[in-house]
């Protein structure tokens, strides 16, 4: 990333933090300017003359492209100024067609964005070619706060070593324990690909990518019953680590019996100590999940909007 590039990001940055707008939207915005400096991302502006009129963030994903076999994308943003609503409709239009055009050029099929429900910037992105996906809520814990002493495995359970979880064949037994997700509601992924993309990331974590990993185990039927796992971050404020919750979820016969409770709880008691928030999101309208979180004392953050774009249908669109 240039000089003149960088200095608009970090004005935009700071107009868009003034205005009381979030833009941690997908992650950190200074952690997208090292990406780009380093080509793991491009940066799109909208108006190479103006730069302070909006970024858009193209990165390419790996694990997404070998799992699905076509290019995928993963987009983040986008940053504008706190402007007129028509204006930034505008803007926001002109960067969603301006992705298409890079998807096309480099051969990649999908392009997945997470962005704020500002209006305006989602009715640009549709008028662009963008569907939407999913609606997702977002809440924060304090890990800062005191937790409480353990409270161990509920009767007839415990909690399983991770090293142990590929020999009991985990996964496998959990069966399909994601009904949430926005590629689900995508017709092209469809529910049976993200549901086999989700089981290979329980997978992933269970190897190692997950911080924390926590595994409610069916003592008496010798099987499993939940997980719960988290990844720490070190983007958001400097020197102080931040969990998100990457999975957390039960088997269909152990839903509705207040496992999932003792299953975060364990986690939260894990995390204590090596983070200062533990942040989750599920979808808008998962409200035995949204009834969890806030029982146990997260609060709600700007919700999340999961857009999709498909480039050769958005150049019917254009």
């Amino acid at each position: 990333m240039t000089g003149p590039e960088a200095s608009a990001l970090a004005r935009l940055a700071q107009a868009i933090s003034s205005a009381g707008r979030p833009f941690d939207l997908w992650t950190d915005i200074r952690a997208l300017a090292d990406w780009a400096a380093r080509g793991e991302a491009e940066a799109l502006w909208a108006d190479e003359a103006a730069l302070d009129r909006g970024v858009l963030f193209y990165a390419p994903s790996p694990k997404e492209t070998d799992f699905f076999g076509y290019g995928c994308v993963r987009l983040a943003g986008p940053y504008l100024p706190p402007e007129a609503q028509e204006e930034r409709e505008a803007v926001a239009a002109r960067l969603a067609v301006m992705a298409a055009a890079r998807a096309r050029e480099r051969g990649d099929r999908l392009l997945t964005l997470k962005t704020g429900l500002d209006p305006a910037v989602l009715r640009g992105l549709v008028s662009g070619g963008f569907v939407l996906g999913e609606i997702s809520a977002v809440l924060e814990l304090d890990l800062t706060q005191p937790i409480g002493p353990p409270a161990g495995p509920p009767p007839g359970f415990t909690w399983l070593e991770r090293s142990l979880a590929a020999e009991q064949g985990l996964v496998e037994s959990l069966g399909d324990i994601f009904y949430d997700g926005h590629l689900r509601h995508d017709p092209k992924p469809g529910p049976a690909m993200a549901g086999r993309l989700w089981r290979l990331t329980a997978k992933e974590e269970l190897a190692g990518a997950a911080e924390e990993a926590v595994i409610l185990w069916d003592s008496s039927l010798g099987r499993g019953a939940g997980l719960a796992t988290a990844r720490l971050s070190t983007s958001g404020q400097p020197g102080r680590a931040a969990a998100a919750l990457s999975i957390l979820a039960l088997a269909e016969p152990y839903r509705g019996r207040g496992l999932g409770r003792g299953l975060l709880e364990e986690l939260i008691r894990r995390l204590a100590g090596l983070a200062g928030r533990l942040r989750a999101e599920t979808a808008a309208y998962n409200l035995p999940a949204l009834a969890l979180y806030q029982a146990l004392g997260f609060r709600p953050s700007p919700p999340l909007a999961a857009l999709h774009l498909h480039p050769e249908h958005q150049a019917i669109i254009v």
